[in-house]
């Protein structure tokens, strides 16, 4: 029995953790001031400008689903490893910045799927998704 409440003790200590490392709004706003961090949410928001112009409503909707999983747990399980070896300030630009870098990529890679269509005389290209090149 007293394993058990050991156990327990555990996972709770555990998911305390974990949720104590979530980067709040208030956190969010105090990172905001630093320059690096600003910078890397520009590119972030121009990414999915960008992303918006670009890509089909379907391909849109399937980027912004990615972004909403990325946001609840990628983002800061991210800068958890990170956090090992770099200040909070640092890990949340490095991740921000991968995670602009990967949406440009993703725009990228369906433009040169769309012009490999084009080039084969397809009349519609197929999505990165039925590919499962991407998310």
């Amino acid at each position: 029995m007293k394993s058990i409440k050991i156990f327990y003790l555990v996972i709770m200590l555990f998911a305390l953790v974990n949720s104590a490392s979530a980067l709040s709004d208030k956190e969010y706003r105090q990172l905001i001031k630093n320059q690096s961090f600003s910078d890397a949410d520009k590119a972030l928001n121009e990414a999915w400008t960008n992303a918006k112009n670009s890509l089909s409503e379907k391909d849109f909707n399937a980027l912004k689903k990615s972004q909403t999983r990325w946001i609840k747990s990628g983002r800061d399980n991210e800068a958890r490893q990170l956090l090992k070896k770099l200040s909070r300030v640092q890990a949340y630009t490095l991740v921000t910045n991968s995670r602009a870098d990967y949406i440009n990529n993703y725009v990228q890679l369906h433009y040169l799927l769309y012009l490999r269509h084009i080039k084969k005389g397809s009349a519609e290209p197929q999505s990165l998704l039925t590919l499962n090149l991407i998310l």
